[in-house]
């Protein structure tokens, strides 16, 4: 209403922002849904994107971290990493065209069910409860930054990755190969 009386051509500026809104929202619950989907997977002993070794992974699936790093390796022609099959394959499930549906994957599903709740509670008392959740969204990250870090700190070698760091060696910066 405020917009016709300032420009009658400015009438559609509210919609259009709402939908703007809307499908900004829709595409944040379903990128969470994802996130929400690996982070699950993440729980289990070997991950299932690490290895070639599952249903969906084709015969042309190959294992990028798995090879002898002193022989001779080249990627066959037409070679697809576990990594890359997993999220084509397994979490988005492509199909062979828009003629084939497939069908409603459930674990996906439940997720999707799970980030819209999340979103829904964020936002059920108003601007309240979403500076509450601001608690939380601010200093997990930190936190696990913290925890990674120390993880990243017990690993073997960590030291030395620390060293060849901190002190490098400056003749290596004329020297235009990498290795």
């Amino acid at each position: 209403m405020c917009w016709r009386k300032i420009c009658p051509l400015f009438e559609g500026i509210g919609y259009a922002s709402q939908m703007i809104i809307f499908y900004g929202n829709l595409s944040y619950v379903v990128i969470l849904a994802w996130a929400f989907l690996y982070f699950f997977f993440s729980f289990s002993g070997k991950l299932p994107w690490a290895s070639c070794n599952n249903t969906w992974n084709t015969d042309r699936c190959v294992e990028i971290n798995n090879y002898n790093t002193t022989a001779n390796w080249t990627l066959p022609v037409n070679a697809s990493s576990s990594v890359i099959e997993f999220w084509q394959r397994r979490v988005l499930n492509i199909s062979t065209g828009i003629e084939a549906m497939g069908s409603i994957r459930w674990d996906l599903s439940l997720c999707l069910l799970l980030s819209w709740f999340i979103c829904y509670f964020c936002v059920w008392k108003g601007v309240r409860s979403t500076g509450k959740a601001t608690y939380f969204t601010a200093t997990f990250p930190l936190i696990l930054l913290v925890v990674l870090f120390i993880r990243g700190m017990t690993l073997p070698g960590a030291l030395h990755g620390i060293k060849y760091y901190l002190y490098p060696d400056p003749s290596r910066l004329a020297d235009p190969q990498q290795s």
